[in-house]
């Protein structure tokens, strides 16, 4: 697995009152080391506020060094990331309805949490990268509106769907090409196509369980650093939009290299997150 590379950005420490400046990425010492890195690449531009549950993670460990991860709104009180974004961390700061990192936004909303509030899966497993899943308990309800909503988590009668060959959206702030190894201002988004097990592991090992769901990453088109613990939603027939995947780990070759992405698969772990939110499964 020494060939992996765990999607969430390194960041120069930066005040904890003001959002992240573009983030410069750890340098990774070598082709192929696992270590903290993710973002969208070969994405556009989203449209300000048409993924209202995306939400934006600045995270900050005792020692005083910081990450920046994504997360999904699934309900008033609760986010879903990466147990990997939250592990190690004492504090978080929750931006909702956020576009554009480094422009003042009057309808944004910020939290800040401490350590308490991180439910990190059980067993999760940082050398495997396995049950790579956590829930950040927001600090106070938030009210919906046109910019801050929740995604829908799968139904119960889904939790056997594969989702291969259908069009899946991820998003996120993470670093955008491989050659600018500092996080997006804006959010970005990337179409691809949910392949089978048997192609992701050939682009990514056994680390690849069936409680990962990956996406192609043909065209250069796939996740990377700082987008970690960010959605990958597919489109309901209704247009309503469900969350099948948190972003987890790709390849350290590089993530415009045509090489998988991999998430953690919402579906394996509907039942810890319903259970652990309070959230009613459908």
């Amino acid at each position: 697995m020494s060939f992996l590379v765990i999607f969430s950005a390194i960041l120069y420490a930066v005040s904890a009152a003001e959002l992240p400046p573009v983030a410069v990425v750890k340098d990774i010492q070598e082709d192929f080391v696992k270590s903290p890195l993710s973002r969208i690449t070969g994405g556009n531009e989203a449209d300000p506020h048409s993924i209202p549950y995306q939400v934006a993670l600045q995270l900050r460990s005792g020692s005083g060094s910081s990450a920046f991860c994504g997360g999904s709104l699934i309900s008033d009180k609760f986010v879903v990331t990466a147990a990997h974004c939250v592990d190690g961390m004492t504090s978080a700061t929750i931006f909702l309805g956020a576009h554009h990192l480094r422009v003042p936004e009057t309808d944004r909303i910020q939290q800040s949490v401490n350590k308490s509030n991180f439910i990190i899966h059980e067993q999760w497993n940082s050398r495997q990268i396995r049950n790579d899943v956590a829930l950040i308990k927001l600090a106070f309800p938030i009210q919906f509106n046109d910019n801050i909503s929740a995604v829908n988590l799968p139904r119960r009668k889904d939790v056997t769907k594969s989702y291969v060959s259908e069009m899946a959206t991820a998003s996120g702030w993470g670093v955008f090409s491989d050659k600018k190894p500092s996080v997006s201002p804006v959010l970005r988004y990337i179409n691809a196509t949910v392949i089978n097990q048997n192609q992701c592991r050939r682009s990514l090992g056994s680390t690849v369980q069936s409680t990962n769901i990956c996406i192609s990453g043909a065209n250069g088109a796939s996740t990377c650093s700082g987008d970690s613990g960010g959605p990958l939603v597919i489109y309901e027939a209704d247009g309503s939009r469900t969350l099948v995947g948190i972003t987890s780990f790709g390849s350290a070759r590089g993530c415009e290299m045509n090489y998988a992405a991999a998430f953690v698969r919402v579906t394996s772990y509907l039942n810890w997150i319903t259970s652990n939110a309070g959230i009613e499964l459908r």
